[in-house]
């Protein structure tokens, strides 16, 4: 095995959360809603709350990895946005992060569900199955230039490079797998045992996927050049707008008393009644022009 390396390097640390939340910020007052446009906000800086305290665990992890912070993956008609990339010298982890209020419990037929502090459950959607499809992307991607006999070698040997991974990252709350299989448990993490977790894996790894810095770099920077912009969402189609007289209501106003003032000083320097410049009903058509 190579020798390996303490630090964690991303070599993309940014992401779309911030922007998306300032761009929901600049519109508030052109939605009718805005109870309901709060609400989604607050849900989008839990989010990226979350995906902040994986950043800060890897961050201060000291097992040598490189990560790679939202990454967007299009493969024929199929699409995946992978929270995190981890290159570690183990496996190649692509994480979905969950920041929820609540408890959540995972039964024994894999299903999420969420308890809320007022003692609703509701069934959530499986992050794990989310993670898991981003797996099956990237092999596809892998696997389209390989030969049938290397594709039958990776078969063979369970092809367990390509790790899904669910993390947690509501602190508050308690994550229940008593009753999850084995095989979906080893697969979902609370973010403060994120590391430890890591640690884990790549003592108990025999083979050693990636044992050098130049292979965990090469590999972080193939995924990073799959890496294409997402397609820019158009908030204002989200939320209904203001009626649009209500929303110029304040304009409108300016512009009279702009109008009103430019009259009046018009008046007074050529010495002219107002009118002249311009009368009451032509302001209301330069109004509404």
């Amino acid at each position: 095995m190579g020798l390996l390396f303490k630090e964690t390097i991303f070599l993309k640390d940014s992401c779309d959360l911030e922007n998306e939340i300032f761009e929901l910020e600049a519109v508030k007052e052109k939605v009718k809603n805005q109870d309901e446009l709060n609400k989604y906000i607050k849900t989008l800086r839990a989010g990226l709350n979350g995906e902040r305290a994986i950043e800060y665990e890897l961050k201060n992890a000291r097992i040598g990895m490189y990560v790679l912070h939202d990454i967007n993956i299009q493969y024929e008609d199929q699409n995946a946005q992978i929270d995190y990339v981890i290159v570690t010298p183990a496996h190649c982890y692509l994480v979905e992060c969950k920041n929820m209020v609540g408890d959540i419990s995972v039964d024994n037929q894999g299903q999420f569900v969420r308890k809320m502090p007022w003692g609703k459950n509701e069934a959530i959607y499986s992050p794990l199955t989310q993670a898991q499809r981003h797996v099956d992307i990237l092999k596809k991607i892998r696997d389209a230039n390989k030969s049938v006999i290397e594709k039958t070698l990776i078969h063979l040997s369970k092809d367990t490079y390509f790790k899904p991974l669910v993390v947690v990252s509501n602190s508050n709350g308690i994550l229940n797998t008593k009753w999850a299989k084995k095989e979906v448990k080893e697969k979902i993490v609370r973010v403060d045992g994120l590391v430890e977790y890591l640690s884990r894996d790549i003592k108990e790894t025999k083979v050693i996927e990636l044992d050098t810095k130049a292979g965990m770099e090469k590999e972080a920077q193939y995924i990073l050049s799959l890496d294409v912009p997402k397609q820019k969402n158009n908030w204002l189609d989200r939320f209904e707008l203001l009626d649009d007289k209500k929303e110029n209501t304040g304009s409108e106003d300016s512009i009279r008393e702009e109008l009103l003032k430019y009259r009046k000083e018009q008046s007074k320097a050529r010495n002219y009644p107002a009118y002249y410049i311009f009368t009451n009903e032509q302001l209301e058509k330069l109004l509404v022009l």
